[in-house]
């Protein structure tokens, strides 16, 4: 069973989302992280069901790996003009599916795949962070920290960057140092709660003028 704070991260997680939903409008960058969160939701709240009742719930993380990182690429292609102009987040989305679904179909070992594309889907999503970042640089004035799309992609690139600091160390950290290892998760715990607690905040402040798309 999940311990208590898994249950504590369920909470953050279905308040965030509901706040999301509250916070949707005819804003594309609204749209896109509302439903980003919810999917969000319901794959951590299936994922939960699976591991209680059949004991296995990889099946549900091997279906939103992919689809997080399409949603994610439909954001970076609405909010970043180069991306906009040619689509490629969208043709990046394309890509990265048809790998994920031709790696199935070859018969790559499962946690193989999962480990990979999340390498894969890190890097992607980083990468994109920081053309966000330039483009923001070259084209806006000292207003930028003022816009949701800036507050979106810091907590994208945080919480990648950290990711990949905790995957890349977790088995070296497990199996030499498992007390440090304890509290790095507890520590990638706690970033992960701010990292959907901070996309609610955005979309509220968002939807109340405080931030502006």
């Amino acid at each position: 069973m999940p311990s208590s704070c898994y249950y504590i991260y369920l909470f953050i997680l279905l308040i965030s989302t509901a706040t999301s939903l509250f916070c949707f409008d005819k804003n594309n960058i609204t749209r896109i992280m509302s439903l980003y969160m919810l999917i969000v939701m319901l794959t951590e709240f299936l994922a939960y069901f699976f591991a209680v009742t059949f004991k296995n719930n990889y099946i549900i993380y091997d279906l939103f790996c992919p689809a997080q990182l399409c949603i994610i690429l439909y954001y970076f292609n609405t909010t970043v003009d180069i991306l906009k102009k040619r689509n490629w987040g969208i043709k990046v989305a394309f890509i990265s599916m048809s790998l994920y679904i031709s790696a199935f179909a070859i018969g790559y070992s499962k946690i193989a795949i999962f480990k990979y594309f999340t390498l894969y889907e890190g890097i992607v999503i980083i990468s994109l962070s920081l053309i966000s970042y330039l483009r923001m640089y070259l084209l806006d004035d000292t207003t930028t920290v003022r816009k949701a799309d800036f507050w979106i992609t810091t907590s994208f690139l945080i919480f990648w960057s950290t990711s990949y600091l905790y995957l890349g160390s977790s088995d070296l950290l497990n199996l030499r140092y498992h007390d440090f290892f304890n509290y790095s998760t507890l520590l990638f715990w706690l970033v992960e709660c701010i990292y959907y607690l901070g996309f609610g905040t955005i979309l509220v402040l968002t939807k109340f003028g405080k931030l502006y798309e």
